[in-house]
């Protein structure tokens, strides 16, 4: 099971568990780039879907391929390689050459619409979402994002905190600027753009600001935007090919008046650079590899290209050959067990608001989880292989998703649909539809195995379902209804925030890696502690979720516990949920996701959550006093 094997038994599990349960995994993955599960999961999967499209190669997969005309034609632009030099990205050469014709406001909102209906998104994320007064109804979102500088509080944080990552980043912006406008003026273009960049992050509201759903729905037309914000917005929705007469939901107004302002007096000559550069930051991955015989890179590019086309084909045959069936039975008897722990214990908690307990169990209760693969997709047929490469051919697929996206504004609202397919690494809560989403691909170890012994299914997926479930009584989650409609929000303001401010000093406590303060100057090297405040509805969901689970844990163990290296069953639980979380990244990359992530870094998701169960440090013996047994402990719920 390799969970011994990632083990450093010289550390005491009572002064710091994270080392104890991820010391031998972190110290032969010195510079991974996510933690163990994430790290394990992406690979594995890759390498599944790849086994598949070998298989289709070869007329040896089954189910065959419903399109394989479309195939063997993508198949064959799998074999193109990238030129040398500029050449290389000569497909982006028609949208830079459109992008170039800007000449006014009216054409820039023209092509932002043509650009974002191609699924290549800047200065701000749009998407079909429920209907947050009414989730039977769908409407279109447009929400802060897609910005190549993660958001700050304020934009000095930049020059504070990020100051290495600030360099690199204008270079890349000046290369890539080199290379697709050729004009002397790049390199004040590159100063340009990282200045505008930083001004939008900094305006992007910190997620504790954000907890309000009522203050992020605002609906508006095409036409009232254009008299609000001075901007041709009706040229948008057009180029989108987004009806004229459809909803857009503001989700946060003062960022996009700052958006409008910033556009109204940044000269076209930076708006057009500053297009171009995001254009190659988000889609020059789309390109074809250099030519390097057995190139990673290449089969990387070649299976980017056919997922992006051929997804739902592949889907079909994904589920069938990976046991998806027996997979999403063993996973969802998990679920529902983590499910009734949780409403068990809210229906009988005294420490709660007799309503608010309630109320609580009724939200966990209405949950919807759609686990391991659509029961029924929409037939997806995918787009015709259109002339050119690798390039041409995503741009395309990605452009008939939108499409297809667009479309269902006239369809109703349906809990069941998927947005992820079956082999994609992730878990999400939404709360405007109340539901977990769960991919099959994390239906596999470190995570979950369909003969896992309940100590580790309930370790792993279980803390992982307890987690996204937990979510749904967070400070946001819990201002939604049942059903995801924006309802009154459920709140015990005198406990809830007492008991969310206790956790707020708990994580406090940690620190984040020293390498995130390498660039500060001494007058600000205190105090250098996790930004608790931005972490802490994460914190609150690691907690509850891991409670949760061990509370299904324990009333689901049959027979003996599992023997793993002489750990008991309590203690074989609290280890598979902690080394989900072994990693220990590059200290640039750290620093960089640690000014951008809302979650805790990964030792204090496992200290900081479990110092605060008293069923670990039963389960562990940890005395009084130790680290890992907090006095007194915080109860979120």
């Amino acid at each position: 099971m390799h969970v011994s094997t990632a083990m450093d038994r010289s550390a005491d599990p009572c002064d710091d568990f994270y080392q104890f349960a991820c010391g031998g995994w972190i110290s032969r993955n010195p510079n991974a780039q996510a933690p163990r599960a994430f790290v394990t999961l992406p690979a594995h999967t890759s390498a599944q879907v790849w086994k598949l499209i070998e298989q289709a190669r070869d007329r040896q997969l089954q189910p065959r391929l419903a399109h394989d005309d479309t195939f063997r034609q993508l198949l064959a632009l799998c074999s193109e390689v990238s030129p040398a030099g500029p050449r290389a990205l000569l497909p982006m050469r028609p949208l830079v050459e459109r992008i170039q014709a800007v000449n006014d406001l009216d054409a820039f909102m023209a092509v932002l619409g043509h650009l974002h209906a191609s699924g290549i998104f800047i200065l701000f994320q749009i998407g079909v979402v429920p209907d947050a007064r009414d989730p039977t109804r769908r409407i279109i979102s447009l929400r802060p994002g897609a910005l190549g500088l993660p958001p700050a509080r304020t934009h000095q944080e930049y020059d504070i905190v990020y100051a290495e990552g600030l360099k690199a980043y204008r270079q890349s912006v000046s290369r890539a600027l080199l290379q697709l406008e050729s004009d002397s003026h790049n390199s004040e273009s590159a100063d340009a753009i990282v200045e505008l960049e930083g001004l939008l992050a900094a305006q992007i509201a910190p997620a504790d600001a954000r907890e309000n759903p009522t203050s992020m729905y605002n609906p508006t037309l095409a036409r009232t935007l254009e008299a609000s914000t001075g901007l041709p917005w009706r040229s948008y929705v057009q180029a989108a090919g987004i009806p004229q007469d459809a909803l857009l939901n503001i989700e946060d107004p003062g960022y996009l008046q700052f958006v409008a302002q910033k556009m109204r007096t940044t000269s076209l000559q930076d708006l057009r650079s500053y297009l171009i550069w995001t254009l190659y930051r988000q889609t020059n991955s789309w390109l074809p590899a250099p030519r390097i015989t057995g190139s990673t890179a290449q089969r990387g590019s070649c299976q980017h290209l056919i997922t992006s086309v051929m997804g739902q084909d592949l889907e079909r045959s994904y589920v069938e050959q990976y046991n998806g069936r027996e997979k999403v039975e063993a996973a969802t008897a998990v679920w529902s067990r983590v499910r009734d722990a949780f409403v068990e214990y809210l229906e009988s908690s005294d420490g709660l608001e007799r309503g608010v307990a309630m109320a609580f169990a009724d939200k966990i209760r209405s949950i919807h989880a759609v686990i391991g693969y659509p029961g029924q997709r929409p037939e997806e047929p995918p787009p015709e292989v259109v002339p050119g490469g690798m390039y041409e051919n995503i741009l395309a697929a990605r452009r008939q998703k939108f499409g297809q996206s667009i479309r269902t504004l006239a369809e109703p609202g349906d809990r069941s649909h998927w947005g992820a397919r079956s082999f994609t690494v992730a878990a999400a809560y939404g709360p405007q539809m109340n539901r977990i989403e769960l991919p099959l691909a994390v239906l596999q170890p470190p995570l979950f195995k369909v003969h896992y012994p309940p100590e580790m299914s309930f370790g792993g997926l279980g803390t992982v379902v307890g987690h996204e479930a937990a979510h749904s009584i967070d400070p946001q989650g819990r201002c939604y209804g049942p059903n995801g409609e924006i309802g009154e929000s459920i709140r015990d303001w005198t406990s809830m925030a007492r008991r969310e401010e206790c956790l707020t000093t708990a994580f406090a406590q940690f620190e984040r890696s020293p390498s995130y303060y390498s660039t500060l100057t001494a007058s600000m090297m205190d105090p250098v502690a996790v930004d608790s405040v931005k972490t802490k509805d994460e914190n609150f969901a690691d907690i509850v979720g891991v409670a949760m689970a061990y509370r299904a844990y324990e009333r689901s163990a049959y027979g003996p516990p599992e023997q793993v290296g002489g750990l008991s069953g309590a203690q074989l639980f609290f280890l598979s949920y902690a080394q989900l979380w072994c990693g220990e990244s590059h200290p640039e990359r750290k620093r960089y996701t640690e000014v951008r992530d809302v979650h805790a870094p990964h030792k204090a998701r496992v200290n900081g959550v479990l110092s605060q169960l008293p069923s670990f440090s039963q389960a562990f013996e940890c005395r009084p006093g130790t680290k890992m047994r907090a006095e007194p402990a915080c109860a979120p719920l």
